[in-house]
């Protein structure tokens, strides 16, 4: 295939109409093609791209991929990966973050064939998310963060999951996956509020991953376990990852969390991601609501002033509604008093006393 006509010497008027109509044209006979090596032999025949049209090469993809038998559908993806990663230098935002949705339904789809397919796929995938985020395009970044939420969760079930014999393909994934994640969390102090926001989920979803649940309440769900990395996937002998360390990041996870919710960086929308991460934490990991509470409580009592009064109601709105949550949650019992005083200190005390009387009342 040869390369987007971005990337190449500038063409007339004429030529790149002519090129646009050709290469749309191919898509759409690539659409209708009933076979499959058709289809890809089409595509790496396209030379112009825009979003209509990359929204076409994956529609195709995924075509491709749902009419072959599960064990061809990874090796098609990795043929028809490079198709799609020849766009990541377009200089449009809109095709790039084509580029990376395509990444993350490819790993996706690819991840339910075998690990051993998506590692081959994730040597292509990883290095090309590590270009894509260093663009100057909030918009392409915001998506790269996003998606590496979810692709780098599947990377790491792959990665342990058996055999665990260890190979040099496996190394060659984690370091890429490590090299990614420090780009990832280099966009924490990002002045574009959805880039920031997206990372402070990436944030959570790993403290999350990283820890065990302290009591039944709420473990992982079968579809969670079926698609993501947990902690308990590590088997006690594995060659390169330690379920104490991991434990060891999810507490460093948090405390950055608890640092920028106290911070005055962060917009009244960011405190509000925040805010709601520690409510999810909170639930899901009992034994962080030792953090997770006294955090929120000092959030009441010392507001932040860096953020204006009507946007300083919107964070309180957040605050209240996961410390309310906190009250009925039969797991928070030893916080009840903290949780009933920082409810009070937002006008809502009368309310939080009656949720803990029902709270404690349905625990008897």
């Amino acid at each position: 295939m040869s390369a987007p006509i971005s990337a190449g010497p500038p063409l007339d008027l004429r030529e790149l109409e002519q090129d646009k109509q050709r290469s749309a044209q191919l898509a759409a006979l690539a659409k209708g093609s009933r076979d499959v090596y058709e289809k890809c032999a089409l595509l790496a025949q396209v030379t112009f791209c825009s979003k209509p049209l990359m929204n076409v090469l994956c529609f195709v993809y995924l075509q491709v991929s749902g009419i072959v038998t599960q064990r061809n559908a990874g090796r098609l993806a990795l043929e028809f990966l490079p198709v799609i990663l020849e766009f990541q230098i377009d200089p449009y935002p809109e095709v790039k973050g084509e580029v990376v949705k395509f990444l993350d339904e490819l790993t996706d789809v690819v991840g339910t064939v075998s690990s051993e397919e998506l590692l081959n796929a994730l040597l292509l995938v990883l290095p090309t998310l590590g270009n894509l985020i260093q663009s100057n395009q909030p918009a392409v970044i915001k998506q790269v963060v996003i998606a590496f939420n979810s692709i780098y969760r599947r990377s790491l079930k792959a990665l342990v999951e058996p055999p665990t014999l260890w190979t040099p393909t496996h190394a060659n994934v984690l370091n890429l996956l490590n090299v990614c994640k420090r780009q990832v969390f280099e966009h924490l102090y990002s002045p574009n509020e959805g880039v920031r926001n997206s990372v402070l989920k990436f944030l959570e979803a790993l403290v999350i991953a990283f820890t065990f649940p302290s009591t039944d309440h709420h473990p992982p769900s079968h579809d969670e376990r079926k698609q993501f990395f947990h902690v308990s996937m590590v088997p006690a002998d594995h060659p390169a990852f330690n379920v104490v360390a991991l434990k060891g990041e999810a507490d460093d996870f948090l405390h950055r969390l608890m640092v920028e919710l106290t911070s005055t960086r962060l917009s009244a929308t960011s405190m509000s991601v925040v805010t709601s991460s520690f409510g999810v934490i909170g639930h899901q990991r009992v034994h962080y609501l030792s953090v997770v509470v006294p955090t929120l409580q000092r959030l009441t009592k010392v507001p932040p002033v860096h953020v204006p009064p009507i946007q300083l109601n919107r964070v309180n709105y957040i605050l209240r509604s996961v410390l309310m949550g906190l009250v009925k949650f039969r797991f928070a019992a030893q916080y009840y008093d903290t949780l009933v005083d920082a409810l009070t200190s937002l006008g809502c005390g009368n309310e939080a006393v009656l949720a803990r009387r029902e709270s404690e009342k349905k625990a008897k």
